[in-house]
């Protein structure tokens, strides 16, 4: 442990130089220094049209009413069990899983890792019922000049749902779950339609080899201002889930999880009834080390909702600025 406290504080005038520190400079510790695409401070999104006009639109109007920032994202490795799903709104968690690398598609992806998702959060979080309701391969290049791919990694600092765009998601979900048999789809409905009762929504995020390139950073949810850093759009028109895009904040405090594995999963909450601003995670990829000489990030990620009685004391959120 004393060697890397040493290694980073050598390394200080070298981050302050370099948008990357280089690999092999820290064989354990890796902070970096990049850039994330913030919302404009003086930006007001008014990105919501009365129907869907494509990715291609969206992310076009996006380029314009963003801002480049510097950032530090420091490494968890060796540290990953000191962040917390109800402290910091994310956690890194061991979890194999057989018969990954027999997947070819999306759909044998989707079918492998719904239910290892479902399993993965009831034995974290002991809620009452699960569902995973989405998942999403992402295999392709950042590249913001070809930007109708939506199986790329995302560099702007977003999350997945606004608050009203969690709610929508979660009607659809217990519509869906009034058509079936599934016992714990059952349950989900059931506990989902008390509205005393509360529902998170998690995000699972599986690398499907080791992460080198586009890696994911994730901000700590006591570093952002609540009030004043998001702000909710509905970018694809009616019927799609609002999203959120964030301001810059110098505050944030940004991780992610070098060389992060096949069995490494990042657990990310997305949505809390019950949470102070109901915390929706900033999140986004980033440009690491050598990133431009390395193929294309693969990765899996999968949405689950996860329903708690309104008796239950489990996945307490705190909210603390730090």
């Amino acid at each position: 442990m004393n060697l890397h406290i040493n290694f980073i504080i050598v390394s200080a005038a070298v981050l302050r130089c370099v948008i990357a520190v280089p690999i092999g400079l820290f064989p354990d510790v890796l902070n970096v220094e990049s850039t994330l695409r913030y919302l404009n401070p003086s930006a007001s999104l008014e990105f919501s049209p009365a129907k869907d006009q494509g990715r291609n639109s969206h992310m076009q109007y996006l380029k314009g009413v963003q801002v480049i920032k510097k950032v530090l994202i420091k490494d968890v490795r060796g540290l990953e069990d000191q962040f917390k799903l109800d402290i910091h709104g994310f956690s890194y968690v061991k979890d194999k899983v057989i018969g990954l690398e027999d997947c070819k598609n999306d759909n044998q992806y989707g079918e492998l890792l719904r239910p290892a998702a479902e399993e993965l959060v009831k034995k974290i979080t002991n809620a009452d019922a699960v569902v995973a309701f989405e998942s999403r391969v992402r295999d392709q290049e950042a590249n913001l000049n070809d930007i109708g791919r939506s199986r790329a990694p995302v560099p702007s600092v977003h999350a997945d749902f606004s608050p009203e765009g969690a709610q929508r998601a979660i009607l659809n979900a217990i519509d869906i779950a009034l058509g079936s048999d599934n016992k714990e789809a059952e349950r989900f409905k059931t506990l989902a339609q008390d509205e005393s009762n509360k529902v998170v929504i998690i995000n699972i995020w599986r690398p499907l080899q080791v992460i080198k390139k586009d890696p994911l950073a994730l901000c700590d949810w006591r570093s952002v201002d609540i009030d004043k850093d998001p702000q909710a759009y509905n970018p694809r028109g009616p019927g799609r889930a609002a999203s959120m895009q964030w301001r810059y904040n110098p505050n944030n405090r940004w991780y992610w999880l070098s060389n992060q594995d096949t069995d490494e999963v990042a657990m990310f909450v997305q949505y809390d009834s019950a949470a102070e601003g109901h915390m929706t995670l900033p999140h986004a990829s980033f440009k690491g080390p050598g990133d431009k000489y390395l193929p294309a990030r693969r990765s899996v990620e999968v949405r689950v909702m996860a329903v708690f009685s309104k008796d239950s004391d489990k996945m307490q959120i705190q909210k603390k600025v730090v």
